[in-house]
């Protein structure tokens, strides 16, 4: 049996806030290993013991100003070194994202120096996107691409990887894999958390699905799933939404929150699964993420029935122009009626929008205020177009555009505003587009 410790980098922490959700990754992780008889926990590095978040603006002036990190980094990373050393783990895994790649290097450089025989591991995102992830950290022994919970359990139960990159295959049956672990937090305190701390973690989070059809040129999904999705069954999601029934969220969780890319995409197996819940009297609040080409009337009085109280859809631009270029495969009279179904039936809707994308115009921007404003949405997450690794856009801006892409934290925090790729859009632009959250009522 091997003690491990599985980490989600500091990142919120960085610009004064914190994140207290649930990383489905490092949970599913978890209780493959502890299935199979290892020691394995969990350490938000991005977990303070309250809920009291920055308001959103206040997060993008933070991670934009030149007063930097917050607190200082130095004693951040001290803080979840002295947290890992205190579990005496003889695996730590990282998951690792673009914008948190520099925090992971840090980190396990430290507790590399600190204790060499601990066997140091990166996956999630970046790793599945950057090929030379581990080889740059020095530190770090292997590096896991795509879905570990098999080709992670393999490796340690052989004691190391025969090679420093491991890729898996996606895992076709995902009934087969335990529900997440919500149980197994480290605490930054170097102990296991207490009651205290647990009543401030929102574990009410769901994955029904894993992967996105889509192929938009912003976002790194197409070359992490290759567009393919594979579901649980039916069943599978209402014997864990039964467990998640009876957990108390913490205040600041006001629904289960199913993660899924597009939760509506396949319709009839969306619509089993909101029958399944009303049947069974597990109409609790929730919410999820889907698109608006895949809202319908139908769907959205199955929402309504079987207590959905909000829809987080991608609108992303107001011009049409934009909106070929970024391969939206949806247009902006689907967007409007989309958002007039779901309020119509008393439904919110968050709108994800975006600017600074390569060759926008003041015009596009423009276009895309005003296309904001009249949806009325209840809330805006507003963002500035961040080149993500892995993305059609990020590979464009190496080498078609020639840009210089600096892809630092700042750079590829989508809700900070520096501009590394369109740095002629204007500023009083660029205001009111930041002034939209102002208009958000819940």
């Amino acid at each position: 049996m091997a003690g491990i410790l599985l980490v989600n980098p500091p990142f919120y922490r960085l610009w004064g806030s914190h994140y207290n959700g649930m990383m489905l990754g490092i949970a599913s992780l978890t209780a493959v290993l502890r299935e199979a008889g290892h020691d394995c926990w969990m350490l938000n590095a991005d977990f303070e013991p309250h809920d009291n978040y920055l308001p959103t603006r206040q997060i993008h002036d933070n991670a934009t100003g030149a007063s930097g990190w917050m607190p200082p980094r130095e004693q951040l990373h001290k803080e979840i070194v002295a947290a890992i050393l205190s579990f005496a783990p003889d695996w730590v895994g990282y998951s690792c994202f673009s914008a948190n790649y520099g925090e992971v290097a840090a980190i396990a450089a430290a507790v590399g120096i600190a204790n060499p025989s601990i066997r140091q591991i990166i996956g999630g995102p970046h790793a599945a996107v950057d090929d030379d992830a581990a080889e740059r950290m020095g530190y770090i022994r292997h590096q896991f691409r795509g879905e570990a919970e098999e080709s992670l359990v393999a490796a340690i139960a052989n004691h190391a990887a025969a090679h420093k990159t491991i890729t898996s295959s996606r895992i076709e049956n995902l009934d087969k894999l335990p529900f997440i672990d919500r149980t197994h937090w480290w605490s930054l305190r170097c102990q296991p958390m207490q009651e205290g701390e647990l009543s401030h973690v929102n574990v009410c989070y769901i994955s029904t699905a894993r992967g996105c059809p889509y192929c938009c040129a912003f976002c790194a999904a197409p070359r992490l799933w290759s567009r393919k999705v594979t579901y649980r069954s039916v069943e599978h999601v209402l014997r864990e939404w039964r467990l998640l029934n009876g957990i108390d969220v913490s205040p600041q969780a006001d629904a289960i929150h199913v993660v899924d890319d597009t939760f509506t995409f396949n319709k009839p197996r969306a619509l089993k699964i909101m029958q399944g819940l009303v049947d069974e009297w597990l109409c609790r609040p929730w919410k999820c993420e889907s698109r608006a080409d895949a809202i319908d009337a139908e769907i959205a009085d199955a929402m309504k029935r079987s207590g959905c109280i909000r829809v987080k859809i991608g609108f992303e631009s107001g011009s049409v122009r934009m909106l070929e270029q970024l391969r939206k495969q949806e247009s902006k009279d689907q967007m409007r009626q989309a958002v007039r179904i779901l309020k119509d039936r008393g439904i919110a809707v968050t709108g994800y929008w975006i600017a600074g994308y390569p060759g926008e115009t003041d015009d596009d921007l423009r276009q895309t205020i005003d296309f904001a404003k009249s949806l009325n949405l209840d809330t805006y997450s507003l963002n500035m177009f961040a080149p993500y690794p892995g993305s059609l856009l990020h590979e464009m801006a190496h080498g078609e555009w020639n840009h210089f892409v600096a892809e630092s934290p700042e750079a590829l925090f989508g809700q900070s505003r520096v501009r590394e790729i369109n740095p002629n859009l204007s500023e009083s632009l660029l205001e009111e587009y930041w002034a939209l959250d102002t208009r958000s009522t819940a």
